[in-house]
């Protein structure tokens, strides 16, 4: 700007290559920021894993699975998260029958641990050795964990299959 209060062309191309480069360096910010932040993680390993942890002191009282507490109700109320399907087997290392548990939507969601990518449930499979106790006796046992995790994505389809 001269002193007469005029722009002068220099002035004025040196302030557009200012701004447009002000510009340019905000929206390769503002890129990055929503490229970091915007991204999905799957969760689903995760929860799977904290799952199969927890599950075996659901049952348990002093490290020892007690026979009257392995059944469906307890189940539901030692897992209350609404992602997570499923099923529990204690296959009885002795000559004992072999005994099964599964959350209610097990049997709807697990036909769909074949397919692969990331909209289908996530599924893993656990299996450790434990003390089962029936009043006085105790058994050597396989507790075999079947863990599905769904995404938000198929409570839609799954009330249609209910229905």
């Amino acid at each position: 700007m001269n002193k007469k209060g005029i722009f002068e062309l220099g002035d004025l191309i040196l302030w557009l290559y200012r701004i447009i480069l002000l510009t340019l360096s905000a929206l390769v910010i503002a890129f990055i920021v929503n490229s970091h932040f915007g991204r999905d993680v799957d969760v689903r390993p995760v929860e799977s894993s904290i799952v199969a942890m927890r599950l075996p002191n659901c049952f348990a009282e002093e490290g020892v699975i007690e026979l009257s507490n392995f059944n469906k109700e307890i189940l539901e109320k030692c897992i209350d998260s609404e992602n997570v399907e499923l099923s529990v087997k204690l296959d009885f290392l002795d000559t004992r029958e072999d005994m099964e548990i599964e959350s209610e939507k097990f049997d709807v969601l697990s036909p769909l641990c074949v397919l692969e990518g990331q909209n289908v449930p996530y599924c893993a499979e656990n299996k450790e050795y434990v003390l089962v106790r029936d009043v006085d006796t105790i058994y050597r046992a396989q507790l075999i964990e079947k863990i599905v995790t769904k995404k938000e994505v198929f409570e839609k389809s799954l009330i249609k299959l209910n229905k």
